[in-house]
């Protein structure tokens, strides 16, 4: 999957830490309060570190403190189903989207 020349997607400018497979910038839809916002979509700085999607205030890559992430979802203790989609969406910055639907066990 190459990524490179997506709206919305930031890649890093130097090589992934070895204590993350992958670092990236996306936005993320507001939920809560916020989702009622005119603006609800912000962008996050976001890792995976094998089953553990985590995401951050910062929207750098360069610049995120990795021990303080704004949310966790650990995958592998979840029922998750992840899907990838190629629309726009009213007021989506970008038509590439990916929804992750969480079932508890």
């Amino acid at each position: 999957y190459d990524s490179d020349h997506e709206e919305g997607v930031t890649q890093p400018m130097e090589p992934v830490p070895p204590h993350f497979d992958l670092i990236a910038s996306l936005y993320k839809r507001r939920g809560g309060f916020g989702r009622k916002a005119d603006i609800n979509w912000v962008e996050r700085c976001f890792t995976l570190c094998g089953p553990v999607l985590c995401y951050y205030d910062s929207p750098n890559v360069d610049n995120f403190d990795p021990s303080k992430p704004r949310g966790r979802l650990n995958l592998a203790k979840e029922e998750t189903i992840a899907e990838m989609h190629e629309k726009q969406k009213s007021g989506s910055p970008t038509a590439f989207l990916v929804t992750i639907n969480i079932y508890g066990l």
